[in-house]
This record gives C-alpha cells, sequence and structure tokens, in this order.
C-alpha cells in the first residue's frame, strides 16, 4: 500500500496547509485545527525544558472524552506501579480538552499532525519509553516513527466492532502495517481480539 501512504500524507499535508483558514472559528472543527497547530511546539517544549531523563516517560493517546477515561484509568495504575513516571497526554476531539486538563499527567495536548517530520520532532524531544493506544485509534506515521526509534507501542482496552470501516478495504490493506507494528494488544473481548489478529496485529 505505499500508494496509499503517499495519499494519506499528502492529505495530512493539505489539512495542515489549510488549518490556519479553519481554525479561525470558534465550533468545534475550527477549535480541532486551532489546536493542532501548536500542538507539536506544546509537546517539544515540554521535552526540551521539562522532561527529567533519569524518569520514565510514557505517552499515551486518546481520541475522545470517552477514551479518555479509559486512558485515565491505565494511567493511575501506572503511576501506582511507577511513582515516578511521567506522563504526556494527547487526545484528537475538542471534546476532550476540559477533561484532559484534569487527567494526573505532566502535559496535554492535542495529538500533533501525524507527519514524519513533525511527529518524528515530537518524539525526539520527549523521548517516551513506552507509546500508548486507548481503545480505537492508531496513527500510521506515529506508530512508524515510533518503530524507528525502538519505542513499544501498545494498545489498551482494544476495541473493533463487527462492522468498523477499518476491517473493509481500502482501509483494511492501508493500515496492517500500523497494526502489525504494535508490540502488544489488549483487547476487552475475545471477538475483539480475534478482529485485531485479522487485522495484523501479532499474535503474542
Amino acid at each position: 500500500m505505499f500508494q496509499g501512504r503517499i495519499v494519506y500524507r499528502f492529505l495530512v499535508g493539505v489539512a495542515r496547509c489549510v488549518a490556519p483558514i479553519l481554525g479561525t472559528g470558534t465550533g468545534k472543527i475550527a477549535r480541532g485545527f486551532k489546536g493542532r497547530l501548536v500542538a507539536h511546539e506544546v509537546l517539544a517544549k515540554w521535552g526540551k525544558e521539562k522532561r527529567d531523563p533519569h524518569r520514565a516517560t510514557v505517552w499515551v493517546h486518546a481520541p475522545s472524552v470517552g477514551e479518555s477515561i479509559q486512558a485515565c484509568a491505565v494511567i493511575e495504575a501506572l503511576r501506582a506501579r511507577i511513582p515516578r513516571v511521567q506522563v504526556v497526554f494527547t487526545h484528537f476531539s475538542p471534546s476532550a480538552v476540559e477533561f484532559s486538563g484534569r487527567m494526573p499527567v505532566e502535559v496535554s495536548s492535542y495529538l500533533p499532525w501525524d507527519l514524519i517530520g513533525t511527529t518524528g520532532s515530537v518524539l525526539d524531544a520527549v523521548q517516551p519509553d513506552l507509546l500508548i493506544f486507548s481503545k480505537t485509534e492508531v496513527w500510521p506515521v506515529l506508530v512508524s516513527e515510533a518503530q524507528k526509534r525502538s519505542i513499544p507501542v501498545a494498545l489498551v482496552g482494544g476495541s473493533v466492532p463487527s462492522n468498523a470501516g477499518r476491517l473493509r478495504q481500502p482501509t483494511r490493506s492501508f493500515m496492517r502495517a500500523t497494526w502489525q507494528g504494535l508490540t502488544l494488544a489488549c483487547a476487552i473481548a475475545d471477538d475483539d481480539a480475534n478482529r485485531l489478529q485479522s487485522l495484523g496485529v501479532p499474535l503474542k
């Protein structure tokens, strides 16, 4: 799916170019574009100025509020096992902004643009020891760039409904390498685990 990767990066690049225009309103979509315009700067600034290199760092991503609630439980469990862990939290939806401000994390932000240069520079600044996706959403370039840096990638609370678009072509083929890049995937039920394996998640 080499052509698929080119198309994907082109579309994300176009979205980034028009973001300054689409981010001028006050609606949900505008707030999302506006937040993503500065997301990489927020995370890179924290990584360069506040990250403690002597403490473990975990990057947790959740799409929206529901997944953020689940992610919060994961973060609390992490802190119980590793009290000094530094947690970086990102989200996609504007609806998660308010909730993310109450989460027990060092820094929170929108997810940066899923482009090689942007994602790579953020990973280099944050230097996470682990990248965790919550429930449903994995991002191709972020997973690929994490792999290049030998950063393990996990999916927790994985859920793939039987009617999910990711089970159909062309998304299924395009995302296969991304699913194969996961180090660990924890599903909420056996059916979800089977669907994740059918998408390409390695059987552990």
